[in-house]
C-alpha cells in the first residue's frame, strides 16, 4: 500500500489545472519537473491547456524544490517567485484547489483517512478495498479533466480560460 502524492500547477486566472504528477511517495525533483512539463506542453495527452507562463509562484514546502523550477524555466526567461514557507494565505489558489479535490473526490475514496467518523468506531478501510495505485491515478486524472472542462469555479463564469500565471503546490491523498 502506498500513499499517493499529487503535485500540480494551476493557472491562477482561470483556475485550470495545467500540470499534474502523481507519485507513490512525497515528490522529489522528478515529480515537480514532470508536473511542470505537463503544464508547459500543449500536445496530447497534456493539452489543450498549458503553455509557457509569464510567471510561476512556487510553494516552498518540503515537497517543493523552487531551485529546480527556477533552473528549468530560467532558459525561457519566466519569472519564478518563491513563496514564503508556512504561509498558506499567500497561495490561496493552490490551497483552494487542494481543499476542492479533498471535498469533491478524495473523501469518497476508500482509504481516505481524514473522513469524519465517531472516534469509538474508527476502523481503517480493509486493504483489499483500497484502490490500486494505477486506478487511483486514473480516477484523479479523470477528475482533473472534469475540473478543467466541465466544472466552473465561482468567479469564472463567462471568463476565458487563458493563461496568465501559474501557482504550484501539492496535496497528500489523505494518507
Amino acid at each position: 500500500m502506498v500513499c499517493p502524492w499529487v503535485t500540480w500547477f494551476i493557472d491562477v486566472a482561470s483556475k485550470v489545472i495545467v500540470g499534474v504528477a502523481v507519485t507513490p511517495h512525497q515528490p522529489a525533483r522528478d515529480a515537480v519537473l514532470a508536473a511542470l512539463r505537463t503544464g508547459i506542453s500543449r500536445a496530447d495527452p497534456y493539452g489543450p491547456f498549458g503553455g509557457l507562463p509569464g510567471r510561476v509562484r512556487v510553494d516552498r514546502g518540503k515537497d517543493f524544490l523552487p531551485k529546480a523550477v527556477s533552473r528549468a524555466l530560467g532558459g525561457f526567461a519566466v519569472r519564478v517567485d518563491d513563496l514564503p514557507a508556512y504561509k498558506p494565505y499567500r497561495k490561496g489558489t493552490v490551497e483552494a484547489l487542494n481543499g476542492a479535490v479533498e471535498e469533491m473526490l478524495l473523501v469518497s475514496l476508500p482509504g481516505y483517512t481524514r473522513r469524519a467518523r465517531p472516534a469509538e468506531v474508527y476502523r481503517p478501510d480493509p486493504v483489499e478495498e483500497l484502490l490500486p495505485y494505477a486506478d487511483f491515478v486514473k480516477v484523479l486524472l479523470d477528475w482533473v479533466a472534469w475540473w478543467n472542462t466541465e466544472h466552473r469555479p465561482a468567479g469564472c463564469v463567462g471568463f476565458s480560460r487563458r493563461r496568465s500565471s501559474m501557482a504550484s503546490g501539492g496535496v497528500s491523498a489523505g494518507c
